[in-house]
């Protein structure tokens, strides 16, 4: 079966996914409840199962079937022989760094050591430099994956390069997006109540990687030349960063503004915000900023949700955004450069028909990354895969 050709009727194909999940407060968990909700509508005659990560206890509903305790080494084992017991063909595990237990998240080898069935495995990041053991975790989920899925083709070639892993057995699927019409700013400004602004924005859990001082530090001169700019840093402090630090990256920021003198123009959102109500702000947006300090990070989920709604993205060079960020879809500033960020917004504010060219680039570019689309390509990757695993 050719991935690309759509399913005449719905599969009956039995899914597990392992991952975070809401309630839980965590980007990977809520990537994979819109993956298996939009499956489950579109694609699956069979609902999904979920086996829940937990940091601690929560409530969920019916479709969670297990939970996994992050820092029990036999949790992973326990989870694993409850799904082999399970009617479950093929299982589709998400990996993230700093999301499993024990020194470099090793204790998820002990779900592959006793799992039963295919595991397509779903790395939300592909990094280029490791500590021995994280090189050594990582090669060991690779060779026990029976299908991996990187999110963008750079991901791809940095794994080729770096770890021992055929080709065939990976999968570029895109991060899915919103499918939402173009040219809604308007209408979601007057609903927030940001009609009179223009808006810059930052979202995703926070903490020190997000490189929000640089735009901070950057918004006098902006400000004092286009009173109406209104900066905003969506979202939470990192669940990890809060248990280690506290709020002091969030604090450290808004004594940053209040020093800088612009704490009018910038307002913290320190929520966890549901889908509807991020896209909103999204679409509110004039200009995302996406200023990353880390050269090596691979993927941001916040990136791809912003060129889903066609939202003009200033971005660091990272793997990730040097590939989706081509041919006029963004504009680059070096990492940690405030006077850049500066720069590129004075150039890009008064000049809207260049706002509105990288906006239709973005929205165009990302329609093969809604999330119908990828969870076909899903589903069809989870058919293949099993198809081999039965040979």
């Amino acid at each position: 079966m050719n991935r690309k050709e759509f399913l005449i009727g719905k599969s009956d194909l039995q899914v597990a996914f392992v991952s975070s999940y809401p309630p839980r407060h965590c980007g990977v968990g809520t990537f994979t409840r819109a993956l298996e909700q939009v499956m489950t509508s579109l694609f699956l005659s069979q609902p999904t199962k979920i086996v829940a990560l937990n940091d601690q206890p929560y409530r969920y509903g019916n479709r969670v079937i297990y939970t996994i305790n992050d820092q029990d080494a036999k949790s992973f084992a326990k989870a694993a022989q409850h799904l082999n017991r399970s009617p479950v063909e093929v299982v589709n595990l998400h990996h993230e760094y700093g999301l499993y237990g024990g020194e470099s998240g090793e204790y998820i080898l002990k779900f592959y050591e006793k799992i039963k069935k295919p595991v397509v495995t779903t790395l939300h990041s592909v990094l280029t430099k490791h500590s021995p053991k994280r090189a050594w975790v990582t090669q060991k989920i690779l060779d026990a994956s029976a299908s991996v899925v990187v999110m963008t083709e750079t991901a791809k070639e940095m794994l080729l390069e770096i770890f021992s892993i055929d080709e065939e057995k990976i999968e570029v699927i895109p991060h899915g997006v919103p499918n939402i019409r173009p040219n809604q700013s308007d209408d979601a400004k007057r609903q927030l109540k940001l009609d009179k602004r223009f808006v810059l924005a930052t979202f995703g859990l926070l903490n020190p990687g997000k490189g929000v001082e640089y735009a901070l530090q950057a918004l006098p001169e902006v400000i004092n030349r286009h009173a109406d700019v209104l900066y905003l840093v969506i979202g939470q402090t990192h669940p990890v960063h809060q248990r280690r630090f506290g709020d002091s990256y969030r604090n450290l920021l808004e004594d940053m503004a209040d020093q800088l003198g612009i704490k009018r123009h910038v307002k913290f959102i320190n929520r966890y915000l549901d889908y509807r109500t991020l896209i909103n702000y999204l679409k509110a947006t004039d200009i995302y900023l996406m200023l990353q300090t880390d050269p090596n990070q691979a993927f941001s989920g916040s990136a791809a949700y912003a060129l889903g709604v066609g939202t003009p993205i200033i971005g660091t060079p990272t793997p990730f955004n040097r590939e989706i960020l081509a041919a006029g879809r963004g504009e680059f500033v070096p990492f940690e450069d405030e006077y850049s960020v500066r720069k590129k917004l004075l150039q890009l504010i008064p000049n809207e028909p260049r706002r509105k060219k990288m906006s239709m680039h973005s929205y165009r570019y990302a329609r093969d990354m809604i999330w119908p689309r990828v969870a076909l390509d899903y589903v069809q990757t989870f058919e293949l895969t099993l198809l081999n695993y039965l040979k």
